[in-house]
């Protein structure tokens, strides 16, 4: 088995769907990634399980990923093919402005909240 590292962009968003027996969840995805300056692969993968999720909840077309996996070669249009079947993948791309400051709203009211003295604990 080959173990490959991809880094790259989503070229569309995650086609989530079920398996046949309506138990498990997988996750078909295309990553671009570029090969120098002039050359650009598109990978096709798919993710099972735990890492379906992730992938499905919480990356979109254009995202930037991270992914590690087995290649994997298949049959289409009667021709061989190889994809990977992605294990692990890890986030790139920064939090949006809208989360930032969503988060940095709630750090404020915390920290404000911890800041009164008649709550400190010395």
């Amino acid at each position: 088995m080959t173990n490959v590292s991809i880094y790259g962009r989503l070229t569309k968003d995650p086609d989530i769907r079920v398996t046949k027996d309506d138990e498990n969840f997988y996750v078909l995805f295309t990553i671009a990634s570029k090969q120098g300056v002039d050359k650009t692969s598109f990978i096709p993968c798919t993710a099972f399980g735990k890492t379906a999720e992730v992938i499905g909840n919480y990356f979109k077309k254009g995202s930037r990923i991270y992914a590690e996996g087995n290649l994997q070669s298949y049959e289409k249009d009667g021709k061989e093919k190889l994809g990977v079947n992605v294990l692990r993948v890890d986030f790139v791309d920064s939090k949006s402005e809208k989360e930032e400051k969503a988060e940095l709203n709630n750090e404020i009211i915390f920290y404000e909240a911890e800041a009164d003295p008649d709550r400190l604990p010395f």
